[in-house]
Order: structure tokens, then sequence, then C-alpha cells
């Protein structure tokens, strides 16, 4: 699925080396929960388990040229589905996450016909929560996830035609 300059694409194993130097990039580590990289053995076990769970749905965020910008996650829960995005370095800032966001998730509501959406966002991660909110997302409170704030941002597909950022 496409939108302007982003599009999206079901996740191959042939991926798991480009999505592990997105993982392994020190800004996304501190952006993550845990903030530990992780070690490449760990990582493709974890994308081939990812790969074969029918409740999840990785996607690859690539531009126009086919470049690989980054990978959307969905794990589907009964009545929503919990978002994860990362972008790599290169591509952050420049609008592709909340189109990748919004194209995701009017597939896996396609697919699937979930129309909740959920994230968790560290609290300090302040371009992740601009993005998820120009995608749509509204602040829905706070958490605490490995002993750290994390704000929770809840969207709902109503009609997929307005869904276009």
């Amino acid at each position: 699925m496409r939108n302007r300059n982003v599009s999206i694409r079901p996740a191959s194993i042939d991926d798991c080396q480009d999505i592990f130097g997105i993982i392994s990039d020190p800004d996304v580590i501190k952006a993550t929960f845990k903030q530990k990289k992780i070690p490449l053995d760990e990582h493709k076990i974890w994308f081939q388990m990812a790969l074969n769970n029918p409740g999840r749905f990785l996607f690859l965020i690539e531009d126009n040229d086919k470049n690989t910008l980054g990978m959307l996650r969905f794990d589907i829960q009964k009545k929503y589905a919990d978002v994860s995005i990362v972008l790599n370095k290169a591509s952050r800032g420049h609008g592709y996450g909340p189109q990748a966001l919004n194209l995701g998730c009017n597939v896996i509501y396609q697919t699937t016909g979930v129309s909740d959406y959920r994230a968790y966002v560290r609290a300090d991660n302040i371009p992740s929560c601009k993005a998820f909110t120009k995608a749509g997302f509204v602040h829905n409170g706070t958490t605490t996830i490995e002993g750290t704030e994390a704000d929770i941002f809840v969207y709902t597909i109503t009609d997929t035609s307005s869904n276009a950022v």
C-alpha cells in the first residue's frame, strides 16, 4: 500500500539484517523501554518468530525508490492492536512516520477488521509522540513500562477514507 512518498509491504526474512541495522542505532536504543542493544543472534530468532506469529504483523516502510525507511509492527490483541514504529536515522523528521502509521492501520483494519490501536511511547521521546499525534492518535494517559514513564496513544478507524495525513 502506498501514500505519497511512503509505502509499506509485509516484511520477509530477507529484511532481517536491514531491520537489525535500524534497531542498533544508539538513538533508537535510547528510545526503547529496555534501552539495551539486542545481539544479532537474538534479533534473528525474534525476527523469525515474529514472521511466524499469526497475531503479529511486520511491515517494512519504503520510499518511492524502495529504500528501507523503517519498520511497523502490529500485535493483534482481542479487540485492538498494539502498534510500534521505528525509522532509520536519515528518515526521521520528514513526515514518513505518520504516513506509515496511517497506511499500516488501514491495512490491519482491512485484513483483520481491528479498528482500535494503541501505542506506548517513552514520555521523553517527543518526536515519536508528535508522529503519533500527527497520524491522528490521541493521548490517553500514562503508565510505567520497565520503570520508565510512557505515554499511551490510541486511535480508532471510523472511516478509512479519513485517515490520510
